[in-house]
């Protein structure tokens, strides 16, 4: 090979090689350091092109080799960032069997494949929100959703999407209507009453005998 086929050779290489690099995100310095190392090889071993052309080829080929293997492309970052895993947020309000909303109620969440569990109570318009975090849930999880308010309680149950935003709506509707406190307190009156006429009567019948 002669000196001019020997330059075109190298220079097309490297320029070659180069844009290779700087497509996989490798740096400007890195570049020109490989490049400065395989110069300084070439002179050691100028004795002998074509030794020099075959060991040179395969140091830049082991380094491209080792480049898309190892260094990730420049949008990698972004794509990353877009796939990047989310809470999934589970809310959802309570009722009781006539749809009459239930404040305070304990709600209990659980990923049925991962057996994790959280809690929150519902609020004062009846609504619960419960994070289940990034690590802990996949799409097509089924969730499962636990509420219960002294005796009455329900469960309802939901599949996990992996689609922005990570929001599951979970309603539970309980088994037991609770009663409004009017109307608790309208039938403790009238027990109360009930009672009263119970005893009148028992002491009327015992004071007559």
């Amino acid at each position: 090979m002669s000196e001019n086929s020997w330059k075109t050779f190298w220079v097309a290489l490297l320029a070659t090689l180069r844009n290779i690099f700087m497509a996989y995100g490798v740096s400007e310095v890195s570049i020109k350091r490989l490049k400065r190392r395989c110069i300084d090889l070439q002179s050691e071993i100028r004795a002998s092109r074509v030794m020099s052309v075959i060991l040179v080829t395969i140091i830049l080929i082991v380094a491209m080799a080792a480049v898309l293997i190892i260094a990730p492309r420049s949008d990698a970052p972004k794509r990353a960032s877009i796939a990047a895993a989310q809470d999934l947020t589970v809310v959802g309000t309570v009722r009781d069997s006539v749809g009459t909303l239930v404040p305070g109620a304990a709600v209990t969440v659980t990923n049925q494949r991962t057996g994790l569990t959280y809690t929150n109570t519902a609020d004062e318009n009846a609504q619960y929100e419960v994070n289940i975090p990034d690590s802990a849930w996949a799409e097509g999880d089924t969730i499962l959703v636990h509420a219960e308010m002294g005796s009455a309680q329900g469960d309802a149950s939901g599949t996990a999407h992996d689609v922005n935003p990570y929001t599951l709506q979970v309603d539970v509707p309980l088994s037991t209507a609770i009663p409004e406190f009017g109307s608790l307190l309208g039938a403790l009156v009238a027990s109360f009453l009930v009672g009263i006429v119970a005893i009148v009567a028992l002491g009327e019948k015992r004071r007559k005998s």
